[in-house]
């Protein structure tokens, strides 16, 4: 599947585009899942894993939430987090064929991402 790059809009939609991303779809269709999922901040202030997963399901793809990965076998949205201010500071980021695609702009290998960052990934939700 070709994937098609998608940047975040704005500063909470980051799982927004991520999902669009791992799921080869437009940032418009992930979006209007979102609002069924959560209509009242419409993603807006970001996302959670579970209502991610279940955006997911909404547009047919059984997602779930993997605490262990291996790059050659999965792909799907990379959860990290500021080293720093792990509770306070998430991020989501696509994960497709061991290569990062940060909503921001950014693509990388996942060792080049990772590496002097001051980020760390902590979960994959995927559909395998």
């Amino acid at each position: 599947m070709k994937t098609r790059f998608v940047l975040q809009r704005a500063d909470g939609d980051c799982g927004i585009a991520a999902l669009a991303m791992a799921l080869g779809l437009p940032y418009e269709d992930v979006y209007t899942a979102v609002v069924r999922v959560e209509p009242q901040r419409r993603g807006r202030a970001g996302l959670h894993a579970c209502q991610i997963v279940a955006t997911a399901r909404k547009l047919n793809a059984a997602f779930r939430i993997r605490r262990k990965w291996s790059l050659d076998k999965h792909d799907g949205v990379l959860g990290i987090v500021k080293i720093s201010e792990p509770r306070k500071t998430g991020h989501w980021v696509a994960l497709l064929d061991g290569l990062i695609l940060d909503p921001n702009g950014d693509v990388a290998t996942y060792d080049d991402y990772f590496q002097g960052s001051a980020w760390k990934p902590t979960i994959l939700l995927t559909d395998d």
